[in-house]
């Protein structure tokens, strides 16, 4: 199965450094508080980027390569040796 070209959405970390320069310069959505990192693509768990729309919306990143490699019926790929990642 081919996936479609997809937008994501980010995930957003507050940080000591952080403020509100993203809402205000750049007119990012972001939540209250101070923000320090906005990770616009992301899989890894502490901030999973998700799929924004289409057939595969609100899927994480982690979700949609797990999707992905199923329905190929692919071995699992990962430059990782992990014991997480296998």
């Amino acid at each position: 199965m081919r996936i479609p070209a997809f937008k994501t959405a980010p995930s957003f970390h507050p940080r000591p450094w952080g403020g509100r320069a993203m809402a205000d310069r750049l007119h990012k959505n972001i939540p209250d508080g101070p923000v320090g990192e906005s990770w616009e693509v992301s899989a890894h768990p502490n901030g999973l980027s998700r799929v924004a729309g289409g057939p595969f919306a609100g899927l994480s990143l982690a979700e949609l390569a797990k999707r992905a490699r199923r329905l190929e019926g692919s071995p699992r790929r990962t430059a990782c040796s992990c014991r997480r990642c296998g």
